[in-house]
């Protein structure tokens, strides 16, 4: 059986000895109180009990911390291995462009992709994130490729647009409102077509990407992710929870989709309220764009926050087995951090791309995100510090 073979590259990490300690992975340094003996860890955001939570001890209270990669092997499926081949592509070009790779970034980049399997537990100087927490508990959710039935021209049924990108940046200032019900962009050419239900295509934006059925001929086009306008996202269900609409313990898309239908009247100002707006432009290839340029691969992709992955990682993901919505176990899984979302902040969130699965919805649990690296040389905090300031 063919496994990885690992060159072990001489990279620089900070470890600090004594009480502080600076952690620095894809783009941001975190001062942590490593032996602190009350650590204060925020709340879960999600029930704990049928969500997937789990009490670790002892709870670091870090964003990342130094863990054990445990003893499973991954298959090389082929889809893997051709998230692999582009990650390394990727990697190779920002060397190339004289970017210094950050060592979960070199990890990837060493690694053979023709291998069968990878052994996990060979990733010896690997990180724990922190979850939601700072005790390991991550908040998994999940997001797909939708398919919306449009029509190429405006009609009383089909009347909610799908706009590109507005090459104006005075277009981008506008808020979601403004856009769809001001209709500050009509007749700019940008409509790729339109939609009958507002939710619809709000819930595309949020996935990022989505399939266009015309209703006229059945000819499919896929959408990708082109940019956005410069107001901060709101989320919808959170929202739903703060009015009392939803039960936090409840919340999913398909719950989203069952409230408006039963309150139409209401969706208009709830939509409003998140000012963010998501724009799209037309995708020739099998898969979307992630947010690196490289493919979105169902079972393969997740969003990460980039200033805490950095593009290119690899992930290990506990993610749950589930029956509808209930857990019925768990399972490793590789995940390759190449995609983005405007929730996914922090240590606390991971989203995982389900290709045009329609269960991405179920998806709302936690469990442990290991990011894999090999090991590493020592480096003084002096040292790590000056680097990541050349970083900025």
């Amino acid at each position: 059986m063919m496994k990885f073979k690992l060159k072990f590259a001489t990279l620089q990490l900070a470890r600090a000895a004594g009480l502080m300690s600076a952690i620095f992975v894809g783009g941001a340094v975190y001062a942590s109180s490593a032996h602190a003996s009350n650590v204060q860890t925020p709340q879960l955001s999600q029930p704990y009990h049928g969500n997937g939570a789990q009490q670790f001890q002892p709870c670091h209270g870090e964003v990342l911390t130094d863990t054990k990669a445990p003893a499973v092997q991954i298959p090389v499926t082929s889809l893997l291995r051709d998230a692999l081949l582009q990650q390394q592509q990727y990697l190779q070009l920002l060397k190339s462009k004289g970017q210094q790779l950050l060592p979960s970034q070199q990890t990837t980049l060493n690694l053979d992709p023709t291998a069968e399997h990878i052994d996990i537990e060979a990733f010896t100087a690997s990180m724990l994130m922190g979850g939601e927490d700072l005790c390991g508990n991550t908040l998994l959710t999940a997001y797909n490729t939708p398919l919306l039935k449009i029509s190429a021209t405006r009609s009383a049924k089909y009347q909610y647009p799908i706009y590109q990108l507005p090459q104006s940046e005075a277009f981008l200032r506008l808020t979601r409102a403004q856009i769809d019900a001001e209709d500050w962009l009509k007749d700019l050419g940008l409509e790729l077509g339109y939609a009958a239900d507002p939710l619809d295509v709000f819930l595309a934006q949020v996935q990022g990407s989505a399939i266009l059925e015309d209703i006229s001929n059945g000819s499919r086009q896929l959408i990708g992710y082109a940019g956005k306008n410069q107001h901060p996202y709101k989320s919808l269900g959170q929202m739903l929870i703060r009015d009392g609409k939803v039960a936090r313990a409840e919340m999913s898309v398909s719950k989203i989709r069952a409230y408006f239908a039963a309150n139409p009247s209401e969706l208009q100002a709830y939509l409003f309220e998140n000012p963010s707006y998501v724009f799209f432009k037309p995708n020739q290839e099998e898969w979307p764009r992630a947010a690196n340029n490289t493919s979105a691969l169902p079972g393969v992709t997740a969003a990460v926050d980039p200033q805490l992955v950095p593009y290119g990682s690899l992930l290990l993901v506990e993610e749950p087995v589930l029956n509808g919505k209930q857990i019925t176990g768990r399972q490793w899984t590789l995940r390759i951090a190449n995609d983005r979302g405007g929730a996914i902040k922090g240590p606390g969130r991971l989203d995982l791309y389900q290709g045009a699965s329609q269960l991405a919805g179920n998806v709302m649990h936690y469990g442990r995100v290991i990011v894999l690296q090999h090991p590493l040389a020592q480096a003084p905090i002096s040292g790590m510090l000056a680097h990541y300031a050349t970083e900025q």
